[in-house]
């Protein structure tokens, strides 16, 4: 469905990798089958966190989207989002930036807002 492993932006390293698999697969999402995006801005992120991972792919049935953040292969925070909210992530993450907040609290912010309309 969405393209066997695709990886859009940068790359993740063996750690942060399995870290994200994961945290997919213990929340239902086919780790077979998923899209994701990299964002390595400092600014986007937790101190000391080196990445965030966000996509979208099929969990229970329905397609949902995900935003991690992990730390040297650990997952910081992560969050199910809307898939609508995960297809903006540059949009969202421009926005991140100028307001100083962290990624994956304006995706949330966005999910949700897509979810209540």
């Amino acid at each position: 469905m969405f393209g066997l492993f695709k990886k859009k932006t940068s790359t993740l390293d063996a750690a942060d990798d399995h870290a994200m698999r994961s945290w997919l697969s213990d929340n239902g999402f086919n780790t077979e089958d998923f899209s994701f995006s990299v964002h390595q801005d400092p600014n986007l992120m937790s101190d000391g966190s080196t990445s965030v991972v966000v996509g979208f792919g099929r969990a229970d049935g329905e397609t949902n989207g995900f935003a991690i953040e992990i730390n040297q292969g650990t997952v910081v925070e992560a969050r199910t989002i809307h898939p609508g909210a995960a297809s903006y992530h540059k949009q969202v993450a421009a926005q991140a930036s100028y307001a100083g907040s962290k990624l994956i609290h304006e995706l949330t912010s966005k999910s949700l807002e897509m979810q209540f309309r």
